[in-house]
Formats: C-alpha cells, structure tokens, sequence
C-alpha cells in the first residue's frame, strides 16, 4: 500500500503542486486569477506533505534503515517527561520484515497509551526473542492502570488495543495487557517466529 501510494497518488499530486507552481509563475503577479492559483498550489502542496506523513507511517523509513530495536530506541529517545528504560535485543533486527513493522506498531500504540493516558512516570519497553523461537514485547509503566482504559472518555485507548490484537493476530500472535503487581499496566506480546528470519 505505501509503494501503491508513493508510485500513485503521492506521484500525481506532486505533479499537480508543480503544474499550478509554474502556472502561477507564468501568469504573473497581475493576473486576476492569481490568488485562487497561489491557493490551489498550496492545497497541492498540503496534499503531497500529508500523502509523504501516510506512506511513512504505512512503513516507517527508520525500520528499513535502522531495524526494530534501533527504530524502537530512536521513538523511546524523542520522549520526555518520562523516565525511559528500554532493554531492545539487537537480535530483533534480524526479524522477518512483517514481524518487524506488527512489533514496531505494537510497541508504538502501547507507548502512545502510556503517554497519553497513564499518567505514569516511568516507562519500561523489552523487545527479545526466546529459545523457543518466538519473538516478544513488553511494555510496562507505572501509571494509573488498564482499568482506566474502560472508562467511556477512553474509548480511543479500547481502539489502539483491539488493534494491537488484530496485528498480533496476523502473525498468529497473541497479546496479554493486565494490571502490574505494583501498579500501572504492563503489555506482553509474543509471536512466533518464522523459520526464514533473516541474517546478515
């Protein structure tokens, strides 16, 4: 879908923010079509900014040139507020791509509900593989809770975790999300591993 909307619509609306760019120029500074010019060019230009955001949100440039720990720990680096440990297998690199962008994404929306409903003001994100070839993910704060997440105002939070369910699904995978033994919520996800990981 991200190389559909590169090669497409992101394609054909840059070409679109070019065409009216020129026209603009061309028509000059007088002409009373100008202004309405000048706007569609920047609505061109909106466009192409927001199809580029989608695409790299489909697939995050940093997984193809970093890994998913590396991704991961460049996401945990840009928060503040928090204090962040995270204990990343460099291992995890070397995942199938499909596991590597579900664990990416996953980690990406538990993240998201600590910061944006914990309350919490510590952060703990594991990523390693076992010996039994299955990958696994663990995402613990110290927040307010997973029962806070019930609450009617949070039905954004419900969203992102029937989400996470459905990605580990793929993969048949399988996630756990419960109240920590000294507070906050702690995620566990796993998936097996398929037998073509990848290697350098």
């Amino acid at each position: 879908m991200a190389l559909d909307l590169h090669d497409g619509s992101a394609q054909l609306a840059a070409g679109l923010s070019y065409r009216l760019q020129d026209l603009a120029a061309r028509i000059g500074e007088a002409h009373v079509l100008k202004p309405e010019i000048d706007q569609l060019a920047a609505l061109a230009r909106h466009s192409v900014a927001d199809l580029r955001a989608a695409i790299a949100d489909l697939r995050p440039p940093e997984l193809d040139d970093l890994g998913v720990a590396a991704a991961l720990r460049t996401r945990l680096d840009a928060i503040d507020g928090l204090e962040v440990i995270a204990d990343l297998d460099a291992a995890s690199d070397r995942w199938p791509a499909s596991t590597g962008i579900i664990f990416y994404r996953v980690a990406q929306e538990a993240i998201t509900n600590v910061i944006k409903h914990a309350e919490a003001s510590r952060l703990v994100v594991r990523l390693f593989e076992d010996g039994k070839g299955e990958a696994h993910l663990e995402v613990i704060d110290d927040g307010k809770g997973i029962g806070e997440l019930r609450h009617p105002q949070m039905r954004g939070g419900q969203l992102g975790i029937v989400g996470m369910r459905e990605r580990l699904a793929l993969l048949g995978g399988r996630i756990e999300i419960e109240a920590g033994s000294s507070g906050g919520t702690h995620v566990r996800a796993a998936a097996p591993l398929a037998q073509e990981t990848t290697s350098e």
